[in-house]
Order: structure tokens, then C-alpha cells, then sequence
């Protein structure tokens, strides 16, 4: 029999069932939909900047704080998010896992509104806010991955799954041009308000909230779910714990998955620092204010809202691990580029004043009628620009190789130890960043880590398969 005789139907989905029909494939992008402007707005664009500039007052302080923010929520998600996708698995049903996470993410995204250099009693509060938020929306993340294999078929997974990081991009730009409008309101007396009162920046918190919980309502409404087993949450619980041991003892046998794992896990917390970081470093090393930090963002997040998409095409085309090694190599090739640049240096080296050219060729125009005159500046935002493309298909085809190597009927206990490395050093590479930031005061060397992740966990995919594994009995 042929190889091409073997192949599951396009109708059969990872786990052998029915695909989901297109609208129930919308539903779990809606998820996508619903989380993105939180992760893009309040961790790096527009939140992270203002929390870093404005709250704290310094940018290199700033910068110190929000490391040990991230750095204690990833902590915290790495401990706790491999019990919670063996419970998955233990349970069959997603939805009730993403509704509890995704609710408590939704309150505690309102308590950003307090973050105010005129509110700074309740500093602790805002701490508290980010850390709970960011915690709540990643256990939903283990959740809504778990979905991915029952929903989509082998030769559709990388599509489905590129759609869904393009989703985020293009929710997050959607967003911002709202919050572009609140930003410029102009004082409402009826109401009492002025922009001062209504925190232009800090209203990104509330925003957030209400998007996530309008979006997400296609997920529970038009996704299919696989069937709640006949467990307590005490027995599965139970249950899930013992698989998850017994997975760990096995490690031998799922040693490509191990090292995938591996892999992922290091250059991802490369890739999440980046994202966590750019804005504020953006803001301290060129002196942007927020709007400029958040029209830079919606200029990168169109672009890779177009990369994660192609990527999703290119992964379904030449698989996922080929995808994943291309658009890393790009994104760690662009950020060196980006460090390279301050307002003074030009590639480490070159001072600007020795570049005849006063803006840059053909993308110049564009950036000056946006506000970004100097070269410098311009230069930083088309060099981010490349990094975008880079972006989706890493982190898409990051999803999409899992779905592809794992036994299908462990999915949930392999996405919650797949967080797991997308957290386990996650609050290593923020700390690091925040303590090299303070140690060195500068903000260059501090970010100059994110390379090492980067560089290690590409080199370490050379040695991975993709295959899938069959389940240890």
C-alpha cells in the first residue's frame, strides 16, 4: 500500500474524528480573536511602555520592574500548567477550562486602570493585576490548544493554526485603532471627564476586558468539545496527576518530543522576552512617547498578522520543523540588527551623520508622515518590520509541530507541558533582563540576552524529527 493510501481523509481530524466544520474552526480562532489585544496592548505596545516611562518614571528602572512582573508570572504558569492540561485530558472537556481562566484574566485586566503616578499607593494592586491576568490567560491557552488536534485534519493544521496567531495580530490592531480614538477624545463635561481622568493609556486595561469577553463568545456557541468524561475534578485530577508521573517516568520513550520540548523552550522565552520588551525599549532608547510606541505597534502587527498567515501556507507545504528553523534564524537576524541601532550608532558601528541618506529609501516617506523623522528611528521600525514577518511562523508552527509529534490522545497533558516550556525559563530571560538592565544601567545590554535563547534553541532543532509518537502502553 502506498504512503498516500494511508493518509487520513481531510475530513478526519489528528484525533480521528470529524473535522469541525468552518464555522466551529471559526469559534476557536475567536479565542485567538478574543486574547490577542491583551498580549499585544498591555504586555508590549502600549501598557508595558507607559507602566515602564509614566508609573514608574524611569525607563531603566521601568524596565528592571516589568522583568520581575513576567518573570514572577512565568514562574508561577511553568509550576502549575502541566497539572492543569493532564486534568484536561483526564476531564475531555475544554470549554469549561477557558470559560474560568478566561473570566478571572477578564476581572483582574480592570484593575490596570488603577496604574497612575498619582495612584501610586495602589501600585501593589497593579502589580497583582498583570501577574493574575497573565497567569489566567495562559492556563486558557492550555485549554484552547488541547482543542487544535480534535478540530482540524493532518494536511489543515498548520493553516488553522497560522490563522490563529494572524488573529491575534489583527485583533491587537483592531484594538489599538480604538484606543487611537479614545487617545485623542477630547474632554467630555457632561460626564466630568477629561483625558486625565479617563487615563488614555491605562484604559487599554478595561478595553482589553471587554473585547475578551465579547470575542470569545463564538468559541462556547459554535466549537465543538469532546465529551466530558464520567470523573469527578477529584478522581480526574487524580487521574491526570498519574499520567503525568507515569508520562515522566516514559520520557525515554517520547525522547524526540523531550527534545522538542527543549527546543521550543528556549528559543520561545528568547522570542516572548522580545515582546515583552521592545515597546519599553523602544520608548527608553529613542525617547517615543506612547502613541508613537503604539503606531509602531500597529505597523508590526499588520505585518506579522501577513507572516503568521503565509506561515500557516508554508508549514502545510514544506512541514512544520523547516518553518520553524526559517523564521527563527530570520527573527534572531533582525533583533541583532535591532539592537545595533541607537539614536547615535547606526549597525554598532557608523555614526549617522556618516550615512548620506537622511531617511530610508522607499519606507522614509511613510514613516515621517507617521511621526518617525530621524534615520535612526526609521531604520529601527523597517528592521522590526522584517521581524514580524519572522514572527507568526514561529510561534504558529511552534503549535503546529506539537499537534503533529504527539499521540493524539495525550494532547492535552503534551500542550500543558508544551506551556510549560514556553514558561518553565520564561521568567529567566525577564529577570536576567532586569537584572543585567540594573547592573549594567542600560537598557541595550539588558536586551542583548534574548539572542543567547534565541541562538541555542535553533541550534538545537537540527537534532529534532518530525514524526509522530506512538503512545507507550
Amino acid at each position: 500500500m502506498t504512503q498516500a493510501a494511508v493518509k487520513p481523509a481531510p475530513t478526519t481530524s489528528i484525533l480521528g474524528g470529524r473535522t469541525a466544520t468552518p464555522l466551529g474552526q471559526f469559534g476557536w480562532l475567536s479565542y485567538e480573536l478574543a486574547q490577542g489585544p491583551y498580549f499585544l496592548l498591555i504586555n508590549i505596545f502600549v501598557f508595558g511602555p507607559y507602566f515602564s516611562s509614566v508609573v514608574i518614571g524611569n525607563p531603566v528602572q521601568g524596565q528592571s520592574i516589568w522583568g520581575y512582573i513576567q518573570g514572577t508570572a512565568g514562574l508561577i504558569i511553568a509550576m502549575l500548567s502541566p497539572i492543569l492540561g493532564s486534568l484536561a485530558d483526564a476531564t475531555g472537556a475544554r470549554k469549561i477550562g477557558i470559560a474560568i481562566f478566561a473570566t478571572i484574566a477578564g476581572i483582574s485586566t480592570l484593575g490596570l486602570w488603577f496604574a497612575s503616578p498619582d495612584l501610586l499607593a495602589l501600585l501593589p494592586l497593579v502589580i497583582f493585576s498583570l501577574i493574575l491576568s497573565a497567569v489566567m490567560l495562559e492556563f486558557a491557552s492550555v485549554y484552547h490548544n488541547a482543542m487544535l488536534p480534535s478540530l482540524v485534519s493532518h494536511q489543515s493544521v498548520g493553516k488553522l493554526s497560522g490563522l490563529g496567531y494572524s488573529s491575534q495580530y489583527v485583533a491587537g490592531s483592531i484594538v489599538f485603532l480604538i484606543w487611537l480614538f479614545a487617545f485623542s477624545l477630547p474632554d467630555i463635561p457632561l460626564l466630568g471627564l477629561s483625558k486625565e481622568t479617563y487615563g488614555p493609556d491605562r484604559i487599554v486595561g478595561p478595553l482589553t476586558a471587554v473585547w475578551l469577553a465579547i470575542l470569545i463568545l463564538p468559541l462556547f456557541f459554535f466549537t465543538p468539545d469532546l465529551p466530558r468524561s464520567d470523573l469527578s475534578v477529584r478522581k480526574a485530577a487524580r487521574v491526570g496527576l498519574n499520567r503525568l508521573y507515569e508520562t515522566f517516568k516514559a520520557l525515554s520513550h517520547y525522547q524526540n518530543i523531550a527534545l522538542y520540548l527543549v527546543a521550543r523552550l528556549i528559543y520561545y522565552d528568547g522570542m516572548t522576552a522580545v515582546f515583552a520588551f521592545i515597546g519599553i525599549y523602544a520608548a527608553g532608547i529613542f525617547g517615543w512617547t506612547t502613541a508613537q510606541v503604539g503606531i509602531f505597534a500597529l505597523i508590526v502587527l499588520n505585518i506579522s498578522a501577513v507572516g503568521g498567515a503565509l506561515g500557516g501556507w508554508l508549514d502545510d507545504k514544506i512541514g512544520s520543523k523547516k518553518t520553524i528553523m526559517i523564521a527563527v534564524a530570520g527573527f534572531t537576524l533582525t533583533n541583532v540588527m535591532s539592537i545595533s541601532i541607537t539614536p547615535d550608532v547606526i549597525f554598532f558601528f557608523w555614526s549617522p551623520d556618516s550615512i548620506a541618506l537622511q531617511q530610508v529609501p522607499l519606507l522614509g516617506g511613510l514613516h515621517t508622515a507617521l511621526g518617525f523623522e530621524t534615520f535612526p528611528e526609521q531604520l529601527f521600525i523597517s528592521i522590526a518590520m522584517f521581524g514580524g514577518i519572522f514572527a507568526g511562523p514561529a510561534l504558529a508552527s511552534s503549535r503546529t509541530m506539537l499537534a503533529r509529534i504527539v499521540p493524539p490522545k495525550m494532547a492535552g497533558e503534551f500542550f500543558g507541558l508544551y506551556t510549560l516550556t514556553g514558561k518553565a525559563t520564561a521568567f529567566i530571560a525577564p529577570f536576567a533582563i532586569g537584572l543585567a538592565t540594573a547592573f549594567f544601567q542600560s537598557q541595550r545590554a539588558g536586551f542583548s540576552i534574548v539572542l543567547v535563547f534565541m541562538v541555542v534553541g535553533f541550534a538545537l532543532m537540527f537534532f529534532v524529527k518530525e514524526e509522530q509518537t506512538e503512545e507507550n502502553h
